[in-house]
């Protein structure tokens, strides 16, 4: 769970990208899950680790 700033910024969002999504890669190794991004009236936005 990440805290941000509504609206959600672009320079939040990548933040989020590079410094969550790697931490969360360092747990899930092999078999990493579908990660979504949800803000309060905003769409959902899904990432996947490549």
């Amino acid at each position: 769970l990440v805290e941000v700033s509504p609206p959600m910024n672009a320079f939040e969002y990548v933040g989020i990208l590079k410094n969550v999504s790697l931490n969360i890669r360092g747990i899930y190794v092999d078999d990493m899950p579908t990660i979504q991004l949800i803000q309060d009236n905003s769409v959902i936005y899904t990432f996947h680790i490549v």
